[in-house]
């Protein structure tokens, strides 16, 4: 198949050079050809194979997010010197624009001999692409450079950040401002997550964290990833935050000060909202694919939804939701219908109910089920639901409710039902 793909493409390609004089048309094979390679498997030889037929025609600089895609790919699958090689080929020539003087010998080494780059005290260095910057310092932290690409994480969230107004836009629009804050929030996302893997959760660290995951959501808002890193981060600190608070519980009173309690407990309330607010747009932005968003939201939610802001907020998240996302974790919203909390059991119901407008079949039998429950309470609870599926889907319900009955009566011989009464 690689091969009648490459066959395809060396006739698109004698094609390219006689649009010399047409760059629309250039320009239509060069998306042509990027669209089929993103459908492509994920493997360097696959991509190999296809670039060295491209490459006649374009040069690695004339399209960099290709050759960065496949330095990923590379780094994925273990070749590291591969990477290099094609990291190479889009940055030799250029400088970082910013400092790497406190970087040590071998990291200087392998920024300067390996990859080709300039010197910041020479001037004949162009200045390097931000998504080439952002790709070498990820190609550092591969290569276990972890501190020195920390500090030039650093660095390069501060040039960029003091530059995104300034930057010109170039044909390919790697410069533009929509992109370089979709690239500067992956670079907060990327610095708060090597932070927290660096020095581990602890409470110098919980701010910078939450700081640069903080900043990724404001950049890009869209992004599933930057939501999910937020509210995760926010879920572990609630977490951890309960867990010292029940370590100080247990061993003296005395070890808070006048104050104390009530500003830990208004920080943890903070955390909590952060994470459910931060797992409700996750869960949007992520849809089918964010089941263990929709279960850690579900364990805030049955443990803290009592609290009147949390679940104001999960009344906000019921629209901001897809009802089909909740069809993934029926089973455990059904498992809580009779909960101790009435405005949880409250919202439970609501949510249960709308789920139950759109997709009546996904319910009726479970709580058919339920209905038979020897707990009263639960019983009650899904014979109030049930009752209202029967509002605009009660020949389902009937049918339901008797299918459930025959198949308990042909299950239970005369004679057990005689010794049972």
């Amino acid at each position: 198949m690689v091969k009648v793909q490459q066959l395809a493409e060396l006739d698109e390609t004698i094609m390219f050079i006689q649009s010399a004089n047409d760059p629309a048309r250039q320009l239509a094979i060069h998306n042509m050809w990027n669209e089929r390679l993103n459908g492509c498997q994920r493997d360097v030889e696959v991509w190999m194979r296809v670039l060295s037929i491209r490459w006649l025609v374009i040069k690695p600089l004339a399209d960099i997010p290709t050759y960065l895609k496949l330095s990923s790919i590379c780094r994925q699958q273990q070749r590291t010197t591969l990477a290099e090689m094609t990291l190479s080929e889009v940055c030799r020539g250029t400088s970082l624009p910013f400092d790497t003087g406190v970087l040590p010998t071998a990291a200087d080494e392998f920024l300067y001999t390996a990859l080709g780059l300039v010197r910041p005290d020479q001037p004949t260095g162009t200045p390097t692409n931000p998504h080439v910057c952002y790709a070498l310092l990820k190609h550092m932290w591969f290569c276990d450079f972890q501190n020195e690409a920390l500090v030039g994480m650093k660095g390069f969230i501060e040039t960029f950040n003091s530059q995104i107004d300034t930057l010109p836009e170039i044909a390919d629009g790697t410069h533009s401002g929509e992109n370089l804050n979709m690239l500067l929030s992956k670079a907060y996302l990327k610095y708060g997550d090597w932070v927290l893997q660096k020095q581990g959760l602890s409470v110098s660290t919980v701010s910078k964290v939450l700081h640069n995951l903080k900043r990724a959501t404001v950049l890009n808002p869209k992004s599933y990833k930057a939501w999910h890193s937020w509210a995760v981060m926010n879920f572990q600190v609630v977490v951890w935050s309960n867990h010292a608070m029940q370590k100080r519980k247990s061993t003296t009173r005395a070890l808070y000060l006048p104050g104390d309690k009530e500003v830990e407990q208004a920080d943890g309330q903070s955390h909590l909202l952060s994470a459910v607010n931060g797992f409700i747009r996750s869960i949007a932005l992520g849809g089918q694919n964010s089941l263990q968003d929709i279960l850690r939201l579900l364990t805030l939610w049955f443990l803290h939804g009592g609290d009147p802001d949390v679940n104001s907020a999960m009344h906000e998240g019921f629209s901001a939701i897809s009802i089909d996302t909740w069809l993934q974790v029926v089973p455990q919203l059904i498992a809580r219908i009779e909960h101790h909390s009435i405005p949880i059991r409250l919202a439970l119901h609501e949510l249960l109910s709308r789920v139950a407008k759109e997709h009546p079949q996904a319910l009726v039998y479970s709580l058919a089920v339920s209905c038979k429950s020897q707990n009263h309470k639960r019983q009650a609870a899904a014979e109030q639901i049930l009752n209202r599926m029967r509002q605009h889907s009660g020949k389902l319900v009937e049918q339901a409710l008797l299918v459930s009955a025959e198949l308990i009566r042909v299950a239970i011989l005369w004679h057990e039902q005689w010794h049972e009464g």
